[in-house]
């Protein structure tokens, strides 16, 4: 948003018209930030959202935005929910019990998949947030504890 500020307004609905897909890559989706892009750019626009934390390899959610109000919808304490997984990924929402939490509600964001998850081996094999995952049936898998806390 802030490269579209700094154009200007003229130059920057020009840009704008044929503009019709932004992705925002990396942490949580302030709420605040979608709503600006919704109210500076006018007709059919979508944001998608796409989470990621540091220690894995590319977004690991995504969440397709298309109106204000659909921003609003989804205002969750002031921020985006994630949205859906990634293929090859699987997302637990876990709570410090490390049981599962329901829709809605808010838990620790918990990564497991082989494609987007960095191997331990090679980022640190004694770190903490690589633990063995409870919630397989698949001998010697892990998740990634991301200690980001948030709802789905």
């Amino acid at each position: 948003m802030k490269a579209i500020e700094l154009i200007g307004a003229e130059a920057g609905s020009i840009l704008c018209d044929t503009l019709k897909y932004v992705f925002c890559v990396g942490g949580l989706l302030k709420l605040d930030l979608a709503e600006s892009f919704f109210s500076f750019l006018k007709g059919r626009k979508f944001l998608i959202n796409m989470y990621g934390d540091d220690d894995d390899l590319g977004a690991i959610c995504y969440q397709v935005l298309d109106s204000l109000e659909h921003v609003q919808m989804l205002n969750h304490h002031g921020r985006i929910p994630v949205g859906c997984p990634m293929p090859n990924i699987r997302i637990y929402l876990v709570d410090d019990d490390m049981k599962i939490v329901h829709n809605e509600q808010i838990g620790e964001i918990c990564v497991a998949g082989s494609v987007q998850l960095a191997d331990p081996d090679i980022a640190n094999p004694a770190h903490a947030k690589f633990v063995k995952n409870p919630f397989s049936r698949s001998k010697g898998t892990i998740y990634y504890s991301t200690n980001h806390r948030k709802s789905l």
